[in-house]
């Protein structure tokens, strides 16, 4: 599946009275299965964060878990927000019979880490969101998943592990929860994709130490790090890319969105400007991707010219104490007829002549810079 939208030819459901529903008493058919709306009593657990009803006029209240079904049918104009996070396989199932949700959808959302996407079944939106954070002090980023389910009455989100983000989303909708379930689809994406703004800030900082290291120190070898810092760069692109051809697809098709009731014309802007988001923490990306390899480039380069300098420095010195050694074993040999050996000032003038030498090499490797 492309990490663009896409939609998937699906029968509607038929319009039932939601009393009905809710009791159980009217079957609802798949073209592989024929399920019941089970009773929703025993379906309360430690997965179910929120339940909550947002009327017209954009306030939310709790519901009864029973009564969730009943009411996103009962008034119109409402929807239901629900969150559950981390659910088992059963309860997952039991809120997809509850609200007709796409078996290939469920699917997908009990198999955590899917590609950041967004695919239509019908008049519901399944959309598969990442989100990230910065860990200070380790230039690591931790990535966790978001899941929606998006129709005209609900707004279903599974979560994994701690997570803030819907709460923090939930909070910043204000006047728009009036607007529908896509505003609620909204406040989350749009929570989500600003968190990366806080994780290429982290990052940046640690370009900048990493930069400033490299030719603080450069003796030191800095390719681990630059190679964790390119990996953790290349994580990040990889979670939000995708949402860049999403995004574009959701404000610029408005034709293929008309059979999305639920996606008021009001948004269309604010889906705008989160692509614009997307596509500008992207490009800052690219960019420190491109510094990490040129500081890679650098401390390579760094490498290579601390390995030259060693190397005139150790033929410097080999050339200096090759002379009093060629000197000392030319002499060192004993043999019987060597005119210096029996000179009175032989010796010292040997010592003289390897000083010399060897101080005069000294001074010309200095002015070469080789010493």
């Amino acid at each position: 599946l492309s990490a663009g939208v896409q939609q998937h030819d699906w029968p509607a459901i038929p319009h039932r009275s939601p009393c009905l529903l809710h009791e159980g008493k009217i079957p609802f058919s798949f073209p592989d299965r024929v399920a019941t709306i089970p009773c929703m009593d025993d379906a309360i657990s430690p997965a179910l964060l929120d339940c909550l009803l947002c009327r017209k006029d954009g306030s939310f209240s709790p519901i009864a878990v029973e009564e969730a079904v009943k009411a996103r049918e009962c008034e119109p104009g409402t929807y239901v927000w629900i969150t559950l996070r981390t659910p088992s396989s059963a309860e997952l199932e039991r809120w997809a019979e509850a609200f007709a949700l796409h078996p290939l959808a469920i699917e997908d959302a009990l198999q955590a880490h899917q590609r950041p996407k967004m695919e239509r079944y019908g008049e519901m939106l399944f959309v598969v969101l990442k989100t990230v954070h910065h860990e200070d002090g380790k230039a690591a980023v931790l990535v966790n998943e978001v899941m929606l389910f998006v129709g005209q009455a609900f707004f279903i989100a599974v979560v994994y592990n701690e997570n803030d983000l819907i709460a923090e989303a939930r909070a910043t909708l204000q006047e728009r929860a009036a607007w529908g379930s896509g505003a609620a689809f909204h406040a989350v994406a749009d929570v989500a994709v600003d968190h990366f703004a806080e994780v290429l800030e982290g990052l940046q900082k640690d370009i900048l130490d990493v930069e400033e290291q490299v030719f603080a120190t450069p003796r030191s070898s800095h390719a681990e790090r630059i190679f964790h810092l390119k990996r953790e760069v290349l994580n990040v692109r990889r979670v939000l890319a995708p949402l860049a051809t999403s995004f574009e697809r959701l404000y610029r098709d408005e034709a293929k969105w008309h059979g999305l009731p639920w996606i008021d014309a009001r948004l269309i802007p604010y889906f705008r400007d989160v692509h614009d988001h997307v596509l500008h923490y992207n490009e800052a990306l690219e960019s420190q991707e491109s510094l990490l390899t040129s500081a890679l480039t650098v401390t390579a380069t760094l490498v290579g010219m601390r390995q030259n300098e060693d190397m005139r420095r150790i033929s410097a010195w080999g050339a200096i104490i090759a002379v009093p050694t060629m000197i000392a074993g030319v002499y060192g040999m004993n043999f019987r007829y060597m005119p210096e050996i029996s000179w009175p000032l032989g010796y010292p003038v040997a010592l003289l002549v390897m000083a010399g030498i060897s101080g005069g090499l000294y001074i010309s490797f200095r002015r070469l810079g080789w010493l």
